[in-house]
């Protein structure tokens, strides 16, 4: 009979198979991201096994953002290859990165190898992010799929440091078990991601060159929103590297401790941007880069006068204020841009963010990643973000006149 809908078992409990694929993308998602966090949460073991000093520490770190930025040039592919080739490659060239990191502990050229493999892991986040995304959204639907998306990478960027330090501190090879692990998981996950469905048709002959850049008319907006990113990554590259490394002769003596203030701030900016879903009226990334300044300056606070408390308090402001910078950044972006140059124009914000990841570390950790040292470059971050933030309140605020 027409007009009655056709369901199932699988259709009742809401698990229909387009479901079914965009849980195991999503999983595929967790799994690429949360490789590209693991090693920060050893860092402290590479400096104290191998007396990996913090200069060659923030290089190793830069290695994944230069990796990012590479693989976001070419990201474009997915749009005509299509998403699932690329979505796989990034899988693979993570499986690269961990085989990488396995093999630095086996040879004498350790960290030759570990710039190796945070290179591989950012080229394999870099070309995921797009790629994932795509297919999740075309699966689950624009709305649904970009939700899932965020949830999976902010989650996965939280628990990366804290998974690869509990099993580190179990383990009795703490800088092979994680990576053993990760492996597995990784090949298991390929399988399944290699099951699923090409949603769409290839979409026509691949460009091979890079393809990134902004119109004239989107300057105004694309300008502010590219700068509160590159600050709030600028803060998460601090928390992933030398922010953690400063405080370990406060409380935070051991790696499952460090690794943990990592995990606080990132879990605590993927809980504000899941809590606050597709919202978006009244919120401005202004009030989430205030909000940051505000936590270095606490960082800076805890920093000097050696307070834990004070330290913990900061990092979850940071996250607050991160997540609100990035999320509603990226939101002006895409609305903004409009049909073919919105992949360019998202590609040229998230390459001014990983520029930024990467630019706040290597600062402090070549200038020798003290406590001081460290205050400094948060002070400077926050001092940005200001900055950053009334710059855009003025251009909204001429904006609103000019109309």
């Amino acid at each position: 009979m027409q007009g009655i809908p056709r369901t199932n078992a699988l259709g009742k409990a809401g698990l229909s198979p387009r479901r079914i694929e965009g849980v195991i993308l999503s999983i595929g998602l967790v799994v690429v991201v949360i490789g590209s966090t693991m090693p920060s949460g050893l860092y402290a073991l590479y400096q104290q096994q191998w007396g990996l000093p913090s200069g060659k520490t923030v290089v190793v770190f830069a290695c994944y953002a230069l990796g990012v930025v590479a693989a976001l040039l070419f990201g474009h592919l997915a749009d005509s290859v299509g998403r699932k080739p690329i979505a796989l490659a990034s899988m693979f060239l993570s499986v690269l990165s961990t085989a990488t990191f396995l093999l630095a502990t086996l040879v004498d050229q350790k960290v030759a190898f570990l710039y190796g493999a945070r290179t591989f892991s950012g080229l394999s986040v870099g070309l995921a992010t797009g790629s994932f995304t795509a297919l999740l959204q075309e699966k689950l639907g624009t709305r649904t799929g970009a939700l899932a998306s965020t949830v999976a990478v902010s989650g996965a960027l939280a628990g990366g440091p804290l998974v690869s330090a509990v099993v580190a501190v179990w383990s009795s090879s703490p800088l092979q078990a994680p990576f053993w692990i990760y492996w597995a998981i990784t090949c298991i996950s390929i399988i399944c991601v290699a099951l699923v469905g090409e949603p769409g048709a290839v979409r026509g002959k691949a460009q091979i060159l890079p393809r990134f850049g902004v119109s004239r008319k989107l300057i105004p907006v694309f300008v502010p929103a590219a700068l509160a990113i590159g600050c709030a990554y600028g803060v998460n590259g601090m928390f992933q590297s030398v922010v953690p490394l400063a405080a370990r002769h406060m409380a935070f003596d051991s790696q499952l401790k460090l690794a943990f203030l990592t995990a606080l701030m990132l879990g605590c900016s993927a809980a504000v941007q899941i809590s606050l879903g597709l919202r978006h009226k009244k919120v401005s990334y202004s009030l989430g880069l205030v909000v940051m300044a505000a936590g270095l300056c606490c960082v800076v606070i805890g920093l000097m006068t050696q307070s834990a408390a004070v330290l913990i308090l900061a990092t979850m402001v940071c996250g607050i204020g991160q997540g609100v910078s990035f999320k509603y950044s990226l939101m002006a972006v895409s609305q903004a841009a409009q049909g073919k140059s919105l992949s360019a124009t998202v590609s040229s914000y998230y390459i001014v963010g990983y520029v930024g990841t990467a630019l706040g570390p290597l600062v402090a950790g070549l200038a020798g990643g003290s406590s001081l040292v460290v205050s400094l470059t948060c002070g400077a971050f926050a001092a940005a973000s200001v900055l950053v933030a009334g710059g855009n309140q003025i251009i909204r605020y001429r904006q609103r006149c000019a109309r």
